[in-house]
């Protein structure tokens, strides 16, 4: 299983995160979620922002071409990829 994140909170950061929309999760850092924001770069993000999400690797390929082709700014680092966990 692969792992996404769904935010459910972005307080202070309405900007840079979309309530109720998928990220893909980068990984962890000091506790914290690294994921790819609206900016299209990696930043960290409290946890509590957001809900821990596992999905099949078939649905994590078709969501990874989707984000690709309708993202300008994705990079590889951007890309959806499976957890080390």
């Amino acid at each position: 299983m692969n792992k996404v994140v769904l935010c459910v909170k972005n307080q202070g950061y309405e900007a840079s995160l979309e309530r109720w929309k998928l990220y893909p999760l980068i990984g962890e850092e000091h506790g914290l979620f690294k994921v790819i924001d609206e900016s299209g770069e990696a930043y960290l993000y409290p946890k509590e922002f957001f809900l821990l999400l596992e999905v099949p690797t078939h649905v994590l390929k078709d969501m990874e071409r989707d984000f690709l082709l309708s993202n300008p700014f994705a990079t590889d680092e951007g890309r959806l990829r499976k957890s080390s966990s």
